[in-house]
């Protein structure tokens, strides 16, 4: 992950954003095109997006079990500014920012493809998968205790990441279904 993070500068934040930007609308115009092929080239996305998620959070940096007492941190913030702002040096903030930074664009693909997979646009299934996956990352980070911290910030920037992919990919879905709408026929609808 410390990796991702030192690539985080405005140049590749920028790339990303117009990355994330394009592609929901590319997709759906496509989708509106030939709607069988989004949903399986999502799938297939999909599951390359879910082995890149898991390789960075879950790869030990250390051998299992060995590093040292088991820490949750359960405080939202507390990773990001400590129990006192004055605390922390501008170097160590600048780090954890990008930190809670990376952690959020690693979901935001994941939120645009959950929401390409199927045909009927599902926002709430969106979200509430993205939160499952994050939750279930720290839980296996905590269990694994080899080098990383189960941190509830994590799981938050993970979720925000998530929920901004699928508005990314819900709008541009629903603004094209509703212009190519015939009458008597609904438009694609968030459902839970």
């Amino acid at each position: 992950m410390w990796e991702v993070i030192l690539y985080l500068n405005p140049v590749t934040v920028s790339a990303f954003v117009l990355f994330c930007a394009v592609t929901p609308w590319a997709g759906a115009a496509l989708e509106a095109r030939t709607p069988e092929v989004i949903p399986k080239l999502a799938r297939v996305l999909l599951i390359l997006c879910l082995a890149i998620i898991y390789v960075a959070t879950l790869m030990p940096t250390q051998s299992l079990n060995s590093g040292g007492p088991r820490y949750i941190s359960w405080v939202p913030g507390e990773g990001l500014w400590g129990n006192d702002l004055s605390s922390m040096g501008a170097m160590e903030r600048e780090m954890s920012l990008r930190l809670q930074l990376a952690n959020a664009m690693m979901f935001v693909p994941l939120g645009i493809l959950l929401v390409f997979v199927t045909r009927q646009t599902r926002l709430g299934r969106t979200i509430a998968i993205c939160l499952a996956l994050s939750v279930s990352i720290e839980a296996a980070q905590y269990v694994m205790n080899a080098g990383r911290t189960a941190d509830v910030d994590d799981a938050l920037f993970n979720t925000l990441g998530g929920i901004i992919g699928g508005v990314l990919a819900f709008v541009p879905r629903r603004v094209l279904a509703e212009q190519s709408v015939e009458p008597g026929v609904l438009p694609l609808t968030d459902q839970g």
